[in-house]
């Protein structure tokens, strides 16, 4: 097809289309004139047939113009715009998400990254931000944790402007990684409102007093040295000591170390102040000899309970070593068999303990008028499982009954015997009990346990 004829079949086309946005526009106004009875077209255009001729071939000549170079090939396809792939829009989505982002000249901006710290991360700054214990040096913290950088971006006049700089909140994690967060999540985790996070970045900086490790060594408040301190405590372990004794299970007086009675701080300090100037020590206050004191496990007094004969007539001197070395090895041995006793001790063997407590006087009292006066005196019995740790205890006023072999015999065998018959799977019974004769060194209270196996076919008791 030559390019003459493909030009006058675009001048038809284009005639065909001209024609036909007439008649178009021709349709439309004839629609809205019948819609609207009051509608009065007004052509554009003049009536004189010559001007709308000539408006129309001057149409068609500019078609001619742009089809005259239309040549045969493949049709081009149509672009469209894709908002969502713009690069300025990712910038803008990635900054409100809270994401890196670069901005139109190319700048690297790092975003903050508070989603990326855990509860953990937080909870281990903030025990740790409390574990300072002055506000001096939380303070502190909190200002080496900002940095105070110039504002980036002005909206008013900078000399309008009030506002002269911006600050950056940092957080230090477990590993060491320092992260940029915002104001609102600082403040949270180390649990601290905003306003007074703000006073102590705009305040002054905090004064912390710093001991200087050479200033000189004088007076009271001078440190003590490592040779004095070792001096104390070695002239502490060379007194002579007592042991606990009855003490021994309770965790406060299982490794005290008993002074002989009659010693006091105030004494010890005193013939220590000799000992270290003799010895050209430093000589410390008496209240650091206390504290040392107390630190070593050292006692002044002794522990308020009974003590047997031999032990308190070798505090005294009225015993002599060799006796009193053969009382505690049999101490020891009951002990060991005590212990024994207490872990083969099960459904079939029954390992009780039993005492009497000391006299409690009725009434009670501070009074004047009823201090002086003659006092009521109640005994209580007391028995105690060692397996099923249960306690019974039997409290009687003196004129319910003495102290004499027939009560504490009565009582023993008014509850065993009430004991075995509720557990009759009991075949052996073994008491512990101190060496007082009325209580049970006595051939009654034998009796009475004898009479017990008697009746319940129980193999045997052993006090």
């Amino acid at each position: 097809m030559s390019a003459s004829l493909l030009r006058n079949l675009n001048a038809n086309e284009v005639i065909m289309r001209i024609e036909n946005e007439d008649s178009d526009d021709m349709l439309e106004t004839q629609s809205v004139s019948d819609s609207d009875p009051d509608f009065v077209f007004i052509q554009e255009f003049d009536e004189d047939e010559e001007n709308w001729q000539g408006v129309k071939s001057k149409k068609l000549s500019n078609y001619a113009q742009r089809s005259s170079t239309v040549t045969l090939g493949k049709r081009k396809r149509v672009k469209r715009a894709r908002p969502f792939g713009w690069k300025n829009n990712i910038c803008k989505r990635n900054r409100l998400a809270g994401l890196n982002y670069k901005s139109r000249k190319g700048k690297q901006n790092i975003a903050r990254q508070c989603a990326s710290l855990t509860e953990d991360d937080r909870q281990w700054v903030f025990k740790n931000f409390r574990k300072m214990e002055s506000w001096s040096e939380r303070r502190s913290y909190v200002r080496a944790s900002v940095s105070k950088v110039t504002t980036k971006q002005r909206k008013i006049a900078e000399n309008m402007s009030r506002r002269k700089s911006s600050f950056e909140y940092h957080l230090q994690l477990q590993n060491g990684k320092c992260i940029l967060v915002c104001k609102k999540l600082f403040s949270a985790t180390i649990g601290i409102s905003q306003r007074t996070l703000l006073s102590w970045l705009e305040g002054p900086a905090p004064f912390i007093k710093f001991l200087d490790p050479h200033r000189p060594r004088k007076g009271k408040t001078a440190f003590i040295q490592r040779q004095d301190m070792d001096f104390i405590i070695k002239w502490l372990h060379e007194l002579p000591t007592l042991s606990s004794h009855y003490c021994r299970s309770r965790g406060t007086y299982k490794n005290k170390k008993y002074l002989y009675p009659g010693t006091t701080v105030s004494n010890l300090h005193r013939l220590y102040s000799e000992e270290a100037t003799n010895s050209e020590r430093r000589v410390i206050s008496i209240a650091k000899f206390r504290d040392i004191f107390n630190k070593e496990n050292f006692s002044s007094f002794r522990p308020r309970k009974p003590q047997c004969d031999i032990c308190v007539g070798f505090s005294h001197g009225n015993i002599d070593d060799g006796e009193y070395r053969a009382h505690v090895i049999s101490k020891d041995v009951t002990r060991a068999e005590k212990n024994a006793d207490k872990e083969s001790a099960d459904v079939s063997r029954s390992v009780w303990t039993m005492d009497l407590q000391a006299v409690l006087i009725l009434p009670k009292t501070h009074a004047s008028s009823m201090y002086y006066k003659t006092k009521l005196q109640m005994h209580n019995f007391t028995l105690y499982n060692l397996q099923t740790k249960e306690g019974f205890c039997y409290p009687r006023e003196e004129h319910e009954g003495d102290l004499s072999s027939e009560v504490f015999a009565s009582l023993q065998f008014s509850h065993f015997n009430q004991y075995v018959t509720d557990h009759p799977s009991i075949k052996e019974l073994v008491i512990w009990s101190d060496g007082c004769g009325y209580q049970n060194r006595n051939v009654i209270v034998a009796n009475a346990y004898l009479d017990l196996a008697r009746k319940h076919k129980i193999k045997s008791c052993k006090t």
